[in-house]
Parts: structure tokens; sequence; C-alpha cells
């Protein structure tokens, strides 16, 4: 199986192309502001990797057409929109390896062109025509605030693990469940195909977040890491660090603890790079990646054992190895 997603995505490459044709299109405006801000988030090196899956699933129950072009952009609209507000709430300094938007642009234009995104993709859905598409946007937009308001108040403090995968879940595996069963509607597919690619898309989603949660304390000072170090600094506690918090002795969790509170109430200067450092060296000892990278494991196969109804099984490869390499994935 080929883990480059480049080669991976090649039969639906045209389609992708299509999606950022349509995003380049849904951010014009004469306020200067949406377009500059838009294009700095949006063009930043995102992966597009909802759209590629409501394409994938489409395809896996039947269906090439063109309106999974303007829905994958909706999606991709409604995910970068939760983006500029989460990096505002956080106080976040980086994106993708560059500045957020908001260190630049400030707080309140980011706001406001995360709710024109937002309106954008609404629109979109809406121009589609099938109220049917509009539930599961819906219900995932409640669900994201409500994940983020979670966080929110669970910054600085240890979360219980099923607190952990409640958050991701609805930040995270919702959107991908719902961009893969607007896939099987669009597909007009049997309710068995459209829950096999809904429960796909929602086990797919907590994997992927699993494995960026390691990443973010993975890559090394001058390494591959974009945002190297971003939950700490924000005192957030992902399951990498929660499982070594549940093993570590006393003293190094108090040492934690404390890291974690300053963090959470002051984050507006990174921390530095020995310190981040000095907490994947604790997750290191105490296995907290090799654990968060068997959760991931668990639920990519949870994953791909829900397509099993799909067939032929070639329709649902891409949607297989697109789980596979991002669950391998190293960057």
């Amino acid at each position: 199986m080929p883990t480059d997603l480049s080669e991976i995505c090649k039969p639906i490459q045209s389609q992708i192309k299509e999606v950022d044709r349509i995003l380049a299109e849904s951010t014009r405006s004469r306020a200067g502001l949406i377009p500059r801000i838009s294009h700095h988030l949006i063009q930043g090196g995102g992966k597009r990797i909802r759209p590629a899956l409501l394409i994938a699933s489409a395809r896996a129950c039947g269906y090439r057409g063109k309106r999974t072009w303007s829905l994958g952009a909706a999606v991709e609209l409604l995910h970068s929109a939760t983006l500029l507000h989460d990096d505002v709430v956080d106080c976040s300094e980086n994106r993708r390896g560059r500045a957020s938007a908001h260190t630049i642009f400030g707080n309140a234009a980011s706001i406001l062109v995360g709710d024109y995104i937002l309106a954008k993709g609404v629109s979109l859905i809406v121009d589609d025509g099938n109220l049917e598409i509009v539930k599961p946007l819906a219900y995932v937009t409640v669900r994201l605030a409500e994940g983020e308001a979670l966080q929110l108040a669970r910054r600085g403090s240890i979360p219980q693990e099923s607190e952990y995968l409640t958050i991701i879940t609805n930040k995270t595996a919702l959107l991908f469940s719902a961009a893969c069963q607007i896939g099987a509607k669009v597909a007009r597919a049997s309710k068995a195909y459209e829950k096999a690619v809904n429960d796909y898309g929602l086990n797919f989603g907590i994997a992927f977040q699993l494995v960026d949660d390691c990443l973010d304390y993975l890559p090394g000072p001058g390494g591959a890491g974009k945002d190297w170090g971003r939950d700490l600094n924000e005192g957030k506690v992902t399951l990498p660090l929660l499982q070594a918090l549940r093993k570590c002795n006393s003293r190094e969790k108090s040492q934690v603890l404390r890291l974690i509170r300053v963090r959470a109430k002051e984050n507006s200067s990174p921390l530095p790079s020995r310190t981040i450092l000095k907490t994947r060296q604790l997750i290191e000892k105490y296995h907290g990646f090799e654990y968060t990278r068997d959760r991931a494991r668990i639920y990519t196969n949870l994953a791909k054992k829900s397509l099993q109804k799909v067939e032929p099984a070639s329709q649902r490869k891409l949607l297989e190895d697109l789980a596979d390499a991002y669950q391998e994935r190293e960057r």
C-alpha cells in the first residue's frame, strides 16, 4: 500500500483541484481583509482530508459527479472557520508552520472573516438544495462548539480519558464522519452503506487526532514539526501526556501540573524549546506515545472494519488506504 498521500489521492486529484477552485471563488470579496485572511489560512498547507473523504465516500457508494466539489468546499470552509476562531480563543501564535491569522490581522478581523467563511460554507450547502445534507453539518457545528467549550473548561487540568475522547470526537471526528455521510447521501446510497462510511469517518477521525496529538510533541527543535508543542503551550493535556501523568511519580506529576496551570492562564509567549523537550522526554519515559499510537491503530482498524459491507472491495480501497496512511504519518 502506498503511504504517500499525493499518490493515494491520485484517483481524485482532479476533483480536489475543483474544490480548491471553488474555495478561491468563495473567498473573493471587495472587503480586502476577507480574501487576504482566507488565502493566508486556506492556502497555508492544509491537506484537504475532509473534502477527500467526502469525494472518496461518494465514489465508494457509486457516485462520481460534480456535486461533491461544492460540498467538499463547504466542509473545508466550515473547518477553516473553526481554525480561525480556535486560534483566537487559544491565543495560538502559529498555524501550519506560519503565523496565525490573528497575530497578523488582529482578533477582530480573524473572527469576522471566520464568520464570513462559515456563512459561505452554509451558502454552498443551501445551493446544493438537499435538506438531508444540511442536517449532519448542522449537528456537527453545534458539537464543534461544545467540544471547544469543554476543552476550554478543562484547560489547565487533567481530564479523564473519556473526557478527552469526547473532546476530540466533537472537535475532529464528527466532521470526518459528516463528510463521509454527505458523500453517501449525494450517492443516494442505502442506509447500510451510509452507516458504514459514517462509522468509518468517526473512527478514522478519532485515530487522526490521536496521531496528531503525538506529532505535536514528537518533532524536536529544528525538526519536521510545524507548531511544535502547541498543546502544551496552551495548557492542554492530550492523551500522550495524560498517559504519562498516570504512570509518573508524584514529583514529576506536580511539575507538569504546575506548568499546564500557568500556561492555561497565560500563554502569550511560547514556551522555551527545552521545556517542551523535557515534557516530551517524560512522555517517552512512560510510553505515552506508544500507548496513543496503539489506540490510534485500534480506531483505524475499526474504521476499516466498518467498510466491509461496501462492495466491491475496490470501491472502498481509497478510504482504507487513507486511514492506513494517516495512521502511519510522521508529520
